[in-house]
């Protein structure tokens, strides 16, 4: 048996949680700009602060063998035995809207069972920490998904009249995604949220239907931490053809993907997208 199969990871997500809660519930962060990072990305200050405490956390209180991977450092290797587990986190989904203050941003966390490839199938915990909300979501493979401890389930919702998406937009060239501007009457809302983990958390709370980022520029850190929320609340997260997310080695694979609430909506997004 792995070390890690009877590991109680919520204890700790829920630790976490509640230190990145006082960190930004405090205001005093900067909003200084630190370079970019490895995908060439501007990094502020408090996505270094918010990196340095995860990492912190996660080094001194999980007493597992494991790499940690993050956009914003340095790979991490805790322990003198070969890692079981890779920990992949995106500090602050959502840095652009914290430097322009808008409130919508969340920190994910995935944890996988090996080393080698990073794949939505290797997730075996995840948390999402939307910090707007004061909401924390957690998965576990096999056992559903949670939001501040209540089950949650992704969307039922059948009829186009009633959708509500979130497309990501920035960057995106309209003779790349010309349906678009097709799928938009069909629907009933359309939203742009600019944070990847928190469109995704709410697929997989069903606050919104379906997730669309075609603009190949989305890289796996971003993926990972809901992605296990929405297979277990009964969602779907696909590539642009419908096709499995080919597994990474790496943070700067760029990937498109549909994430939606169920087979249904997810049918018709690829039916009008791929045309």
């Amino acid at each position: 048996m792995n070390t890690y199969e009877n590991y109680n990871f919520d204890s700790h997500f829920q630790e976490l949680f509640e230190k990145l809660s006082e960190f930004f519930s405090e205001k005093s962060y900067s909003i200084d700009k630190k370079g970019e990072n490895i995908k060439a990305h501007q990094v502020y200050s408090f996505d270094i602060e918010v990196n340095n405490i995860i990492i912190d956390y996660l080094t001194q209180s999980i007493k597992i063998p494991m790499r940690i991977i993050s956009e914003e450092s340095e790979e991490v290797v805790i322990g003198e035995k070969e890692p079981e587990l890779t920990f992949v986190i995106d500090p602050v989904d959502g840095s652009v809207n914290v430097n322009r203050g808008l409130n919508i941003f969340s920190f994910g966390i995935a944890i996988l069972q090996g080393t080698e490839q990073l794949s939505v199938n290797f997730v075996i915990a995840s948390m999402v920490g939307n910090l707007l909300t004061n909401e924390y979501y957690v998965a576990r493979k096999g056992c559903g998904s949670y939001c501040n401890n209540e089950a949650i389930h992704a969307s039922k919702r059948t009829d186009p009249k009633t959708f509500m998406f979130n497309f990501e937009l920035s960057h995106l060239i309209k003779k790349d995604f010309p349906q678009f501007f097709d799928i938009i009457p069909e629907i009933h809302q359309v939203r742009s949220l600019g944070s990847a983990i928190t469109a995704l958390s709410l697929v997989a709370r069903g606050g919104i239907d379906a997730h669309i980022d075609i603009r190949n520029r989305l890289t796996i850190e971003n993926i990972l931490p809901a992605s296990l929320l929405i297979l277990e609340a009964g969602g779907i997260i696909t590539d642009s053809r419908g096709n499995e997310l080919k597994p990474t080695k790496n943070l700067k694979t760029p990937f498109n993907i549909i994430a939606s609430g169920n087979r249904t909506i997810h049918s018709w997004i690829l039916k009008k997208i791929n045309v």
